[in-house]
């Protein structure tokens, strides 16, 4: 089972109807979700009524920019087939309404969402940010850098050789069970600097091995 302790940010509202609301604020946002069931595409309506897109969240690509209308300037809503009240509603702050990937992540019949800001200073060419969605902490060590360590059910950023060159790298992944380290896999990833990646690592449910996700984004 895919664990979703990931600091979820989305919690679902009462008390909503769709009528026109006093937005001011706006926010540009991207999607994609992490689904091993590889389910259909949730798809929403989102936004405030008059001035919602819809969308379908894609599972092997990033979709978007959307820019859309904040509900009393700060709720980011996704209306699925209930028409009383959005199925997801995301708290948006004043910093993180640009640059923003909004990460669907499965529970029960609908989705938890994090949110991931995303701007190139932070999230450059050749990085990748990488999710622990199993149960164990896992290790990273790219090339002869140290190694970053990522508790389960959270994130970081594994910085790539940035630079202006492809180039392949030597890549150590390593998984804490118990009090022991142990090698999962080693591999060769490429780093190209047009583009950065986001990674989902979780146990799969056919092999009981680690395995990844991966979504590639172009810059």
């Amino acid at each position: 089972m895919i664990r979703t302790l990931i600091f979820a940010v989305v919690a679902a509202f009462p008390s909503f109807a769709q009528e026109p609301a006093k937005e001011t604020s706006k926010v540009e946002f991207r999607v994609t979700r992490f689904d091993p069931g590889d389910r259909p595409p949730p798809k929403y309506k989102v936004g405030p009524v008059g001035g919602q897109v819809e969308l379908a969240v894609p599972l092997t690509f990033i979709e978007g920019p959307h820019t859309v209308k904040l509900r009393d300037n700060r709720f980011l809503d996704f209306w699925g087939s209930n028409a009383e009240k959005p199925e997801i509603s995301v708290a948006i702050e004043a910093n993180e309404r640009k640059d923003l990937l909004l990460i669907f992540f499965p529970t029960g019949e609908t989705f938890k969402v994090i949110k991931v800001l995303t701007p190139v200073t932070q999230l450059r060419g050749t990085d990748r940010y990488l999710v622990n969605a199993t149960k164990d902490q896992i290790a990273v060590k790219i090339g002869k850098g140290e190694p970053v360590f990522i508790d389960s059910g959270k994130s970081g950023v594994l910085q790539g050789p940035g630079g202006n060159d492809v180039v392949s790298l030597p890549v150590l992944i390593s998984q804490k069970q118990g009090e022991e380290w142990k090698p999962s896999s080693t591999e060769n990833w490429h780093f190209d600097p047009r583009s950065r990646a986001y990674l989902f690592a979780y146990t799969s449910e056919r092999t009981g091995h680690m395995t990844f996700h991966v979504i590639t984004e172009r810059l």
